[in-house]
């Protein structure tokens, strides 16, 4: 309702309409209404409802943090289902072929709910870098055929880059610790091998790249600072920075960057 008129005495009607995308669980929102009243000319009203699930992950996303993978490594999600008895995973698929999903034990709740539990893999073989894949959940009901939960973290090879994003603002708001000058780290983690950078490079063009040795074999910092003559009057630019390397596993790594224009 988004205006109405109530004579004295009488009564009116709000109709209010819950959205449940997205939403689980208990849910609270205040509605507020706002009238001609003078002694009250506003009015909030809470609106409850509990959002019952069917098939669902329990978590939208899972984070594995930083994980250098020698061994597989994995965490355990669940998948939450009103109605156990009727309700099966028919399929656990992976975007990533380094990625598995497992369906584990199913554990009972109250008024035939129950949570299954999924154990989640990481795979040596998975490229250095951030984690961005998804697994999807399949069931058998029609009204629910699947769930996505996505994932997030870093796997890490012998090379740590520190930190793995620059931002750059041309015209910084006052106030804000930003700059057109960037610095980040290529660390080497492993104890049995060097680490040599043979060049680094922005594919674009936009930045000045200089390397400077901390120790050699094993950190080097890279100063970053804009070209402005490179930079047109767009307000975002988006770009890489890639490391070559002597590491025979991982070649090449890769730090990205930000460039915010605003005048």
């Amino acid at each position: 309702m988004t205006k109405a008129d109530i004579p004295p005495g009488g009564e009116g009607e709000v109709q209010v309409t819950f959205s449940t995308a997205g939403k689980k669980g208990k849910q609270t929102k205040t509605v507020t209404i706002t009238s001609n009243d003078p002694e009250n000319p506003k009015t909030k009203v809470k609106v409850k409802a509990l959002i019952e699930v069917e098939f669902d992950f329990a978590l939208r996303g899972l984070n594995f943090g930083e994980v250098k993978l020698d061994e597989p490594f994995s965490k355990n999600v669940f998948v939450t289902v009103k109605d156990a008895a009727n309700t099966q995973i028919t399929k656990l698929e992976s975007t990533s072929e380094f990625i598995t999903a497992k369906q584990l034990e199913t554990i009972p709740g109250d008024n035939g709910a129950a949570k299954i539990e999924i154990e989640i893999t990481l795979l040596p073989g998975l490229v250095p870098g951030r984690i961005t894949g998804t697994i999807t959940a399949h069931s058998n009901l029609e009204s629910k055929p699947k769930s996505n939960i996505r994932l997030s973290g870093s796997v890490i090879g012998d090379i740590k880059l520190i930190p793995e994003t620059l931002r750059f603002d041309r015209f910084p708001i006052k106030g804000e610790k930003t700059s057109k000058f960037q610095k980040f780290q290529v660390v080497n983690l492993s104890e049995e091998r060097e680490l040599h950078i043979l060049s680094v490079e922005d594919p674009d063009g936009r930045l000045d790249l200089v390397i400077n040795t901390v120790e050699e074999g094993q950190k080097y910092e890279v100063e970053a600072s804009l070209i402005e003559e490179t930079l047109g009057d767009g307000n975002y630019y988006r770009g890489t920075i890639q490391i070559t390397t002597d590491n025979p596993d991982q070649g090449t790594a890769v730090v990205s960057y930000n460039i915010y224009s605003r005048k």
